[in-house]
């Protein structure tokens, strides 16, 4: 006897399908905390996502009939069995939850586009009337994002506020149901990179077998900019020529690790600082020096008295003293790069070649 009460207890609490087959009532009841459902409210260019939350909660709920059209509302007056007209019980619930789902659109829209709707009262006319004032501002939106991933540029941003600015582009994109493949988004963010700076990082993304994800590459450029910034900080020098100099001619110990280097030759160096480059005399520099002549390179004499200077047609003698001593004060500075990549490099000191020729025209 209990378990027949049970199961008329159990069949009462659930509707009988075979009774309802023309029902429009949900099969879910109505959620209560609409805000956790739809927390976007529609503005003027962002149509497509707006109606993205919506979409899903209506066929979630069995409701999209209303929207659509499909589920027309019926008369709201019918005929008995006696002849007589009554109200149609389905038109109060069509009715019912009609405005049950006018309610729900209306509570996201924003007070400006609440302004553009008024006086409309059912569901379905609602959902057109958006649809016609935003949906063509919409396909503009997106077209205008495209545009934005195509010209896509670094310019002064940081690495982490390009990156983002190119990810937010792709998310509205994707909210707006045309979302952008993550290689194409790598080659959008890689393409806005200046190319001499990141050139070579781009040659090794597009040499690289692997794809990489969105994640490893902002790792990568992070660290590729912070190479960029110690380049940058680091203390520049006197802009002058590359010069090559004979290992004991050259003043303190920049080339103690130099290949061929001894110890002897090292403190042959530290016991040389303030010698001529020119004599190898201490006490004076090689701007200062007049013993050995700086055309002929014979000692004894200048190079304003030089006979063999003075056939050659050097008249501006003064201005190549002056070179000479502005060279070899340019080249005292902390920073030596023995591997500058140079082609060509200047020396004051003719015996630092190892193939000698003098030059004998008159172009200098």
């Amino acid at each position: 006897m209990a378990e027949n009460n049970t199961n008329h207890a159990s069949e009462s609490a659930t509707p009988d399908t075979s009774q309802t087959t023309g029902r429009i009532f949900p099969v879910l009841p109505a959620p209560t905390n609409l805000q956790y459902f739809l927390s976007i409210k529609l503005a003027s260019d962002n149509y497509l996502i707006w109606e993205s939350q919506f979409t899903p909660l209506f066929k979630s709920y069995n409701l999209m009939s209303f929207i659509d059209g499909k589920q027309p509302c019926p008369s709201e007056w019918i005929d008995d069995n006696n002849g007589f007209q009554c109200r149609n019980p389905k038109y109060d619930e069509w009715y019912r939850l009609d405005q049950l789902l006018l309610s729900w659109i209306l509570s996201s829209l924003t007070d400006l586009v609440r302004s553009h709707v008024v006086g409309i009262s059912s569901s379905h006319e609602l959902w057109d009337a958006l649809k016609r004032m935003y949906a063509a501002c919409s396909r503009a939106r997106i077209q205008q994002l495209r545009n934005q991933l195509q010209n896509l540029r670094k310019g002064t941003e940081t690495i982490s506020e390009y990156f983002c600015r190119a990810r937010n582009i792709g998310h509205q994109l994707a909210l707006a149901s045309k979302p952008v493949d993550d290689d194409d988004l790598i080659t959008y963010i890689m393409t806005g990179l200046p190319s001499g700076e990141y050139g070579s990082l781009r040659t090794a993304l597009n040499t690289r077998v692997d794809p990489i994800n969105m994640e490893d590459l902002l790792a990568m450029l992070l660290i590729h900019e912070a190479q960029l910034d110690e380049v940058h900080n680091l203390p520049i020098g006197t802009p002058s020529a590359n010069f090559t100099m004979k290992n004991q001619n050259f003043c303190g110990n920049r080339f103690k690790h130099n290949r061929g280097r001894n110890k002897t030759q090292d403190r042959s160096l530290k016991n040389q600082v303030g010698s001529c480059f020119a004599c190898g005399n201490n006490g004076h520099i090689a701007a200062n020096c007049r013993t050995v002549c700086q055309a002929c390179r014979q000692p004894g004499h200048g190079a304003l008295k030089c006979k063999a200077y003075k056939m050659q047609k050097f008249d501006d003698a003064p201005s190549i003293e002056a070179h000479t001593a502005n060279a070899y004060r340019s080249f005292d500075h902390g920073g030596w790069y023995p591997d500058s990549g140079a082609t060509h490099h200047v020396t004051p000191d003719f015996n630092n070649l190892t193939i000698q020729s003098n030059y004998n025209g008159g172009d200098q």
